[in-house]
């Protein structure tokens, strides 16, 4: 099986989503996960991890504006950007 170029490029994105130092989460359609790094799901059950993503994808969120967030004991801020890819719009989540 011949390695593509897109698949080399999806590959060293997961590997820099792991080490970056905050959180990414993306969503489709305001609800479907489509993006999770390790700082969200680190050290959490699944159910825990299920209910901070819904948290954050629920939270009241003005585009481009850092908002306080608490999540886990651990205070930070989330910011929400829209994103467009292939035609479709996805939601991006940042979490400092």
């Amino acid at each position: 099986m011949a390695i593509n170029d897109q698949t080399i490029q999806l590959a060293i994105l997961k590997a820099i989503l792991e080490k970056l130092p905050f959180g990414v989460l993306v969503t489709r359609n305001e609800s479907d996960i489509v993006l999770c790094s390790r700082v969200l799901s680190e050290s959490l059950s699944e159910n825990q991890r299920d209910l901070q993503m819904s948290m954050i994808i629920r939270k009241d969120l003005t585009p481009g504006v850092n908002t306080p967030i608490q999540l886990n004991g651990n205070h930070g801020i989330v910011r929400k950007e829209f994103i467009k890819v292939l035609e479709e719009g996805y939601q991006l989540y940042l979490l400092l």
